[in-house]
């Protein structure tokens, strides 16, 4: 499995990240009394949305990385900065990254990520 590209940045933006525990819980109903609930999985995926400024020397190598290295659906293990004790989390992408261009040398690039667990 590949690691993250050494030569782009090393950490996403704070602002815009997001992170969604994908639901883990079944409910049933009844015709009286408490609902109840129970985990529906042992392990679930959590969803990222992040954000990257890079150059546009840093962005041609996160392309050729993103469709060479990954062929657009491997994963790669990549830190989990939100905890630095934490080993390196294994990482795939959902969906295509969005590429804006913000002028001069910089692009902003989304992430749509999901951490396997």
């Amino acid at each position: 499995m590949t690691s993250w590209p050494a030569g782009l940045p090393q950490r996403p933006l704070r602002e815009g990240a997001r992170f969604v525990r994908a639901s883990n819980v079944i409910r049933t109903t009844f015709e009286a009394g408490v609902a109840k609930q129970r985990r529906r999985y042992s392990a679930v995926a959590e969803e990222a949305d992040l954000q990257m400024l890079m150059t546009q020397a840093e962005l041609a190598t996160f392309l050729t990385w993103y469709r060479d290295t990954l062929g657009e659906a491997g994963t790669f293990t990549w830190r989990d900065w939100r905890d630095p004790a934490e080993p390196p989390a294994t990482w795939r992408f959902r969906a295509p990254p969005q590429i804006t261009p913000l002028g001069g040398p910089w692009w902003q690039v989304s992430l749509p990520l999901e951490i396997l667990p």
